[in-house]
């Protein structure tokens, strides 16, 4: 956890940045367009990882099932009121 109680993932930080850069890339060239998804919102459980790989914006304590905003959650956040 960072200082402020958010999750600092910086591989799904680098995956959605890419992504985002390859989208305003297609656009750019005219491509049909027509919106964006990110898998996963919330942690789950990778069956062929078990509980190693959390990929979702929104960490989930499996123990305690608390949702806590990871850095790429406000990253998004910030790239979609742009």
């Amino acid at each position: 956890m960072a200082w402020d109680d958010t999750v600092y993932d910086p591989v799904q930080m680098k995956f959605g940045s890419k992504h985002m850069q390859a989208t305003k890339r297609a656009i750019a060239d005219r491509a049909n367009w027509k919106g964006f998804f990110f898998w996963s919102l919330l942690d789950n459980c990778e069956w062929a990882f078990g509980h190693e790989k959390q990929l979702g914006n929104i960490h989930v304590g499996f123990e305690t099932l608390k949702r806590t905003p990871k850095a790429s959650y406000h990253a998004l956040k910030a790239a979609i009121a742009r």
